[in-house]
């Protein structure tokens, strides 16, 4: 789909534990990206064999085996190598957990997008017949002549035509029988042919040089948000993307049911303990107001008393 538009690191690797040994941390890199899955793993190193485990539903995915190194997996490529690895050492690698956050943009100028198809077919002029060719496809990107120009010429009579490799100067198929809206392939390319055609009438097939109003390329890669390219062709990117933006927000929802409920016990258990050993500010002044009172009645009773007592032993 010609350049690319964002690159990111390799997987993150760290110990599952802290009571590791080993002396190094193994290694890991992304070799497929239509195998990769959402999924973490983990390495455990045991009678000198590694096992790989995919957390998601605890499958062994690799191993036991001394490796050291596990091609292929999901995806990913896992290398042990030197690391100094003993009994009970584990790893954990996360291929995709922090692949976000390592996007970069390598492209900034609209001008260096490849959104046009790397071919074209091209009618010629000169055709008396109404014979066109369409639906350029590119089969094989690595195909070393899939920019050759290639000509189509139909013969006498024009049920037949040659494909010639102009570039090449070999001929790829002679005297090939004609039917309307049929598919022919070279050079790592597909295009169908339609319409009826005379003797002598050309199609070409050529590199697409300074392509105008072709975004072509531009739709396929549109297109990959609607492929099953991940977790084993099972989804898309919009499918994965949907099943982990549902995924976190119900962990967060359950997460907020979850503060919510342990905040109200926190509440009720404060209120609880301050019935029994808090103390109200305003009660307590209150009391203090009451007990002053009395205090002051109890005084003046006493010096009531006091009086009358004095006073009867005066008269006497």
């Amino acid at each position: 789909l010609g350049t690319d538009f964002f690159s990111f690191s390799n997987p993150l690797v760290l110990p599952a534990t802290t009571n590791n040994v080993a002396t190094g941390i193994p290694s890991a890199a992304i070799t497929d990206v239509t195998a990769l899955t959402t999924s973490d793993y983990r390495a455990d190193f045991l009678g000198g064999n590694f096992t790989i485990t995919r957390l998601s539903d605890n499958a062994v995915v690799a191993g036991p085996a001394a490796g050291p190194v596990f091609a292929a997996v999901d995806g990913v490529d896992f290398d042990f190598t030197g690391i100094g690895a003993v009994a009970g050492d584990s790893f954990i690698f996360r291929p995709t957990r922090q692949g976000a956050l390592s996007f970069q943009a390598l492209i900034k100028d609209a001008n260096d997008i490849a959104a046009a198809s790397p071919i074209r077919g091209v009618d010629s002029a000169a055709n008396i017949g109404d014979v066109t060719i369409s639906d350029e496809t590119v089969l094989d990107v690595t195909n070393a002549n899939l920019l050759n120009t290639v000509t189509i010429t139909f013969n006498t009579p024009a049920n037949t035509f040659d494909v010639f490799d102009v570039t090449g100067a070999a001929l790829l198929a002679g005297g090939v029988a004609y039917t309307d809206g049929m598919t022919i392939a070279f050079n790592g390319w597909q295009t169908t042919l339609s319409g009826t055609p005379q003797p002598g009438d050309v199609l070409t097939l050529e590199e697409n040089v300074g392509a105008a109003t072709d975004n072509r390329n531009a739709l396929l890669l549109a297109d990959l948000s609607n492929q099953q390219i991940l977790d084993g062709n099972t989804a898309s990117y919009e499918q994965s993307y949907s099943a982990m933006t549902a995924t976190v927000g119900a962990v967060t929802q359950q997460i907020k049911i979850n503060r919510d409920v342990e905040e109200s016990l926190l509440n009720g258990a404060n209120a609880e303990r301050e019935s029994i050993s808090g103390v109200n500010l305003d009660e307590e002044a209150a009391d203090l107001i009451r007990f002053q009172q009395a205090y002051q009645a109890s005084a003046r009773v006493i010096q009531t008393a006091q009086t009358i007592f004095q006073s009867l032993l005066d008269a006497t």
